[in-house]
């Protein structure tokens, strides 16, 4: 069954999601990257800097950060603090 994980980020296009840090889920939507811990419907941006664009895909490095490619504005890179 799904369940409803918030409404914050709904209102946008989710193209990418995962799991770091085993308590944090990314999503990349029309709009940025948004960050909410696993259970949470409360969903923040992530980090500052990356250009308003597409975020088409996510990934997280072996060193934990996190890569998003975006539509038109390149390959940006942010580390996610330990929680």
């Amino acid at each position: 069954m799904f369940v409803d994980v918030g409404t914050a980020v709904a209102v946008f296009v989710g193209d990418g999601m995962f799991v770091t840090v085993e308590v944090l889920v990314e999503v990349g939507t029309d709009v940025g990257v948004f960050v909410a811990t696993v259970g949470s419907t409360t969903w923040s941006r992530l980090g500052s800097g990356l250009p308003n664009s597409s975020v088409n895909d996510l990934s997280v490095t072996p060193t934990g950060a996190v890569l998003a490619a975006t539509h038109g504005r390149g390959i940006w890179q942010i580390t996610v603090p330990a929680s």
